[in-house]
């Protein structure tokens, strides 16, 4: 068996004290996610201009666009791994796991990936409420639409 590399007795406490720490679990997930934008879209710049003819045509504002919309891609690929590394393999979700509401469950993964340091307690209220906005959102946007819809088919039936 291969022995770990360790830091030395001196700094042990310091490592132990940083790394269980929300300030540095932030730090960290800033940091790595900074680098990691940065090196997708540079990548996805990189493979598209061999991968696509119609990536070298395009203005520098599309390619912008273009890898923008690779990285959101890969970020949301490593956010549904995240999210289903969690709810179908740790055990952060079983019901006896802890004691806790599963609401207030966080751990290092959520944190640090996610970001969630605790679910949205009005997120079941928000699934009733959002969709009735968007409705009438979509009613206010398209009344020119639905109010020539309700007259042509007013005068189809006064026609008849």
């Amino acid at each position: 068996m291969v022995d770990l590399p360790s830091f030395p007795p001196a700094f042990t406490p310091i490592v132990l004290r940083l790394s269980s720490s929300k300030e540095f679990q932030w730090l960290a997930s800033c940091s790595f996610s900074i680098i990691t934008c940065k090196l997708v879209y540079k990548i996805t710049g990189f493979i598209s201009h061999f991968c696509f003819k119609g990536y070298r045509k395009l203005s520098n504002e599309k390619k912008v666009e273009w890898n923008n919309r690779g990285f959101s891609t890969f970020h949301a690929l490593i956010a549904a791994l995240a999210s289903l590394y969690l709810l179908f393999v740790s055990d952060l979700f079983h019901e006896d796991s802890s004691d806790e509401l599963i609401v207030n469950r966080t751990s290092i993964i959520s944190n640090t990936i996610l970001g969630v340091k605790k679910i949205f307690p009005l997120g079941f209220y928000s699934l009733l409420t959002v969709p009735a906005m968007l409705a009438l959102m979509n009613v206010a946007w398209f009344w020119k639409i639905i109010k020539g819809l309700i007259k042509t088919v007013s005068k189809a039936r006064h026609s008849e």
